[in-house]
């Protein structure tokens, strides 16, 4: 490929200049013209016109090669000088490009119309672009994904050494401060005291700043290891899928991606699944990653044929702890994105020559459970076949007939409490504190006075209904985890929950050691291929 160094601006300029040429081109024949017929002449103005085409030829070559370069420039209003590959030039053009406004079911028809040299020159020019536009099909986005991702893990290690430097700067700053206040009353004592506060909330905030910086670092490096390295199965026997990244937002903190399992472009059973409070991509994502592919393996078993696949999706910011937690406000945000990505996925499988309409199931599990139950409203009809909720928080709807969901695949597993001992001797009681949280903190909230019950009833309205107790839900199976073996009751649960209560929110798709899925995992992979 032949690659050539421009200046943007300057281009810019001799186009233009070439636009007002041109414009009056028609003026300058017609004198030419008028002159030929008062001297009687009868000389062609063919070599003219010829030389008007080719003109016009080199006006739009150039302004390919400016609109290709605004592409390699980013978008960026930095039109300075860019390298760009002269082997696009004759491929793309505006025409090329989708609209702003143009829905998933819009660019899935444009993406589809594309050849595959017009595709490959977008996936080249503008991964930024590609790797997240719902619409295109997840082997396009994964490619251009994994074009972005080692610049963006440069770009992430700058950051953090920037980060370093900045909280080693603030810190010695602090010191000096601190150095000067002074014993007293006076007014210099005062101001000192105050310049050391400041001084130390500059620490703090670096601190947090390099804490940020380090964690974006860290998500990227995780995605990278997933691409590289795909998911070792837990299913005895069973081989490795490989991952694709297929959304990836590294613009700010937390990094937002989704990370497909398996041939999802072509699988007849597709699972998108959506992971909930406390998640990020370099603490949750290769776990879930695991419990997907946990899923399709299962599901091969199961059908007889490796024809399941499955994406997390993890563009969300999900709540840090319970206390955000307790406000649907997160998953009313995150709800539209999700509806676009499903629409986008579904679409792309759609058109002429793809893998054809999949049987997709939306799966969330706690918060991501509301997160995905308000993006089945959300969604076009026969998006969603099937919607599956796990340990959740609140439904997102008050009535399932809200969903855009065929009615009969509506699903819920609610975890049954159970009692175990400790090697103390003490009883407890294992159980899924997610499950109704949203109306437990309706009820918290309305105990403490009017004004937070009306608060209450603005969370308990967004978290939607429980669906352990909502008409229109199939409950699935509530045994999830490992089973409590007689004899022994509680050893192996307690160190699979790590003694945590409530640790039952973990367990719907758990799987042993020899591969046998307890059986609230067995009927969601019964859901999610069709057995059921």
């Amino acid at each position: 490929m032949g690659y050539s160094y421009i200046n943007l601006d300057q281009m810019n300029g001799l186009i233009q200049k070439m636009r007002g040429l041109h414009d009056r081109l028609p003026f300058i024949k017609g004198g030419l013209q008028d002159m030929l017929d008062q001297a009687g002449a009868t000389a062609s103005l063919g070599q003219f016109d010829s030389a008007v085409t080719w003109a016009e030829e080199k006006m739009l070559d150039l302004q390919k090669r400016y609109d290709l370069g605004v592409l390699a420039a980013g978008a960026t209003t930095n039109l300075g000088n860019v390298t760009i590959d002269e082997s696009l030039v004759p491929i793309i053009s505006p025409e090329d490009l989708p609209k702003p406004d143009w829905g998933p079911d819009q660019v899935a028809g444009w993406w589809a119309g594309l050849t595959d040299a017009q595709k490959q020159a977008l996936i080249t020019s503008m991964p930024d672009v590609i790797g997240n536009l719902d619409g295109v099909d997840m082997a396009s986005r994964g490619q251009a994904n994994e074009l972005r991702l080692p610049g963006l893990i440069t770009d992430a290690a700058t950051k953090v050494a920037e980060a370093q430097a900045a909280l080693a700067a603030a810190q010695t700053a602090a010191t000096e401060a601190s150095s000067k206040v002074g014993r007293g009353a006076s007014s210099a004592s005062k101001e000192s005291a105050v310049a050391a506060m400041e001084a130390n909330e500059k620490v703090t905030a670096a601190q947090d700043a390099l804490a940020k910086a380090q964690a974006n670092y860290e998500d990227l490096t995780t995605l990278q290891a997933m691409e590289t390295h795909g998911i070792t199965s837990q299913i005895p026997g069973a081989q490795s899928d490989p991952c694709m990244i297929v959304a990836l937002d590294a613009s700010g903190y937390p990094v937002k991606a989704a990370v497909a399992v398996g041939d999802v472009d072509h699988a007849k059973n597709v699972v998108v699944m959506t992971p909930g409070m406390t998640s990020t991509v370099r603490g949750a994502m290769p776990g879930y990653a695991e419990q997907a592919d946990n899923i399709c393996q299962l599901g091969a078993e199961e059908t007889g044929s490796a024809d399941t696949a499955a994406i997390v999706w993890l563009g969300y910011d999900a709540p840090d702890n319970l206390a955000q937690a307790a406000s649907p406000s997160v998953a009313e945000a995150a709800a539209p994105h999700l509806a676009s990505f499903l629409d986008g996925f579904q679409a792309s499988r759609i058109q002429p020559g793809a893998g054809g309409d999949p049987n997709l199931t939306a799966f969330g599990h706690s918060y991501g459970s509301t997160v995905t139950g308000i993006a089945a409203t959300l969604t076009q009809p026969g998006t969603i076949d099937n919607l599956i909720i796990t340990g959740s928080p609140g439904s997102g709807v008050t009535n399932t007939s809200q969903y855009q969901v065929p009615p009969g695949r509506i699903f819920n597993s609610s975890a049954q409490p159970r009692l175990v001992v400790d090697e103390h001797g003490h009883v407890l009681v294992a159980q899924d504190g997610a499950v109704g949280l949203g109306q437990n903190a309706s009820i918290i909230a309305g105990a403490t006075g009017p004004v937070f019950g009306i608060i209450a009833h603005e969370i308990t309205k967004g978290f939607g209904g429980d669906p352990k107790h909502m008409p229109g839900f199939t409950q699935l199976s509530n045994q999830t985890g490992p089973p409590v073996a007689p004899g022994n009751p509680s050893s192996e649960i307690l160190q699979y929950f790590e003694k945590e209560v409530a640790g039952l929110h973990l367990t719907y798709t758990y799987v042993d050691g020899n591969g046998n899925p307890c059986p609230a995992m067995q009927d969601i992979v019964n859901v999610v291929t069709g057995q059921r």
